[in-house]
Parts: structure tokens; C-alpha cells; sequence
């Protein structure tokens, strides 16, 4: 699965970008966060998770059935307001069907 992540262009927008592939069909969909160390130390990068899980279940309709998503984010994210995450994430989302 990796590699179809690798193989796949991220849609960006402010500090956040996506990653979209396809899954078997009948598949739910599934999310996976890339935070890396750049970001912050352990209770940063856990507390960024959180807040874009939180803004993900506001936006769990607009997740297409049978696809898989990496959402990745830079440093930017953790000092971005939730509206401007969540812009970032709809304009990501929306990118990536």
C-alpha cells in the first residue's frame, strides 16, 4: 500500500496535503496521518492527530467509499487555526476524487 501512496500526487493546500488510492470495492474508507518529527515532539505531532481526527468526522461524508487517504501535514500546521485546517482539508479532500 505504500507504494501506491509514493506513486500517487499529493493535492496541497496551506500545511496540509492528501493522498487518495483506490481499495477493493465494497471497501469502507480508510485514514492514515503522516506527522513527522519536523513537526514537534511526540505530544505535538499526537495532538495534531487529534485535531484532524476531529475535523475529519465533520467531514466523513465527503470520503469516497473503497479509497484510502494519507493525510500529511508541515510544521505550519501546528500554529494553524482549526478554520484554516479544516479549509485545508476540504479544499484537499475535494481535490483528490
Amino acid at each position: 500500500m505504500f507504494a501506491e501512496f509514493a506513486r500517487v500526487r499529493p493535492r496541497r493546500d496551506g500545511p496540509l496535503w492528501v493522498r487518495r488510492i483506490a481499495l477493493p470495492r465494497g471497501s469502507t474508507p480508510q485514514v492514515a496521518f503522516a506527522i513527522g518529527r519536523k513537526v514537534g515532539n511526540a505530544v505535538t505531532r499526537n495532538r495534531l492527530r487529534r485535531r484532524l481526527r476531529a475535523l475529519l468526522q465533520s467531514h466523513a461524508g465527503e470520503l469516497q467509499d473503497s479509497s484510502a487517504y494519507l493525510i500529511g501535514v508541515d510544521p505550519r500546521a501546528v500554529d494553524a487555526s482549526s478554520e484554516d485546517l479544516d479549509r485545508s482539508l476540504v479544499t484537499c479532500l475535494l481535490g483528490v476524487r
